[in-house]
């Protein structure tokens, strides 16, 4: 669950990320309130498909060795700090495009360790 997690946000992510400007273009002229329903549309798979590789991958961390579950709250918190300063750091230097495709890049190499069963002992694992 958590490889189809990640492979979504990189997949829409992606898709997101070169036709959000046509579409703001085109609705530039619309009433605000359509621009806010239209934007909210738009970024709810993307949130929906965010929220779960953490819980799917704390449950199976929790199965396997429920004494790293605090540990994996620590890393998540670590991580937080780390990626909202690193994005800080890369939109200064190289501009929003640039880290949004950090970001795709990021979930891709989770997909991928997912999907592997790398992070989790098994594909299997990471389904349940």
């Amino acid at each position: 669950m958590a490889g189809l997690a990640s492979g979504g946000v990189v997949v829409y992510g992606l898709v997101l990320q070169f036709l959000q400007q046509p579409v703001v273009t085109a609705t530039l002229g619309a009433d605000i309130r359509i621009r806010c329903l239209l934007t909210m549309l738009m970024l709810l798979p993307l949130g929906f498909a965010l929220g779960i590789p953490f819980p799917t991958g704390l449950r199976a961390v929790g199965r396997r060795a429920e004494k790293f579950v605090p540990w994996m709250w620590g890393v998540n918190g670590l991580m937080s700090v780390v990626g909202s300063v690193g994005a800080m750091v890369i939109a200064k230097f190289w501009g929003f495009h640039a880290t949004q495709l950090a970001g795709w890049a990021v979930y891709g190499i989770v997909c991928i360790l997912a999907a592997s069963g790398a992070l989790f002992g098994t594909a299997d694992d990471a389904a349940e």
